[in-house]
Formats: C-alpha cells, sequence, structure tokens
C-alpha cells in the first residue's frame, strides 16, 4: 500500500498527526492509541495490516 493511501484512511477514520520524525510519524488513533507509522512511498502489507488494527480501522 502506498503511504498516501494510508495516511487517507487514518485521517478519515479520525486519527490525527502528533509529531514527525526522520522517517515515521506517530499518529494518534480515535481510541486514543499512539502509534509509530513509518513514511515510506511503498508499505509492507503486514505493517500496514498492524497499524489498522491497532486504531480498530480493520
Amino acid at each position: 500500500m502506498k503511504y498516501y493511501v494510508l495516511k487517507q484512511k487514518l485521517i478519515k477514520n479520525g486519527a490525527i498527526l502528533i509529531r514527525q520524525g526522520g522517517k515515521h510519524e506517530i499518529w494518534k488513533g480515535a481510541n486514543g492509541v499512539c502509534r509509530s507509522v513509518p513514511r515510506h512511498k511503498d508499505l509492507n502489507e503486514n505493517t500496514v495490516k498492524s497499524i489498522l488494527k491497532a486504531f480498530n480501522i480493520l
């Protein structure tokens, strides 16, 4: 999955960007969970599933 597609899904589901680092961002989901999200062009499908599961989007 492309990073920008994941970013759109996170925003659509109420997640907010907390801060940006070098290659990762910290996002806070609507459920209060904070999670590191890699900012790479292509993301591994397992990584995406893990992020979406943590934010209760899947």
